[in-house]
């Protein structure tokens, strides 16, 4: 892995994160440090944050349905995914 940060796109709205609620950020925050840049946002914005992104690989925390959008979006661009069960 480079030493750029990790870009991790986290559906705040669904499931385990929306159980977190304040909690969320804070836990990873802990788990990441330095290595990540964090964006927690609503589901409906988890495929255009993917998309805007640079970086050789993303990691997204969400079901079924988040990962399943940003693998599309991600899809033949040569951006790996990183899952992240949430």
């Amino acid at each position: 892995m480079s030493d750029a940060a990790l870009p991790v796109i986290v559906n705040r709205s669904g499931g385990t994160a929306k159980q977190l609620g304040d909690e969320l950020e804070e836990q990873l925050a802990a788990a990441f440090g330095d290595r990540a840049t964090l964006h927690l946002v609503e589901g409906e914005d988890v495929a255009a944050t993917v998309e805007a992104q640079r970086a050789p690989r993303v990691a997204v925390g969400g079901g079924d349905g988040t990962l399943g959008g940003a693998a599309a979006v991600l899809q033949g661009g040569g951006t790996a995914l990183a899952v992240l069960p949430l």
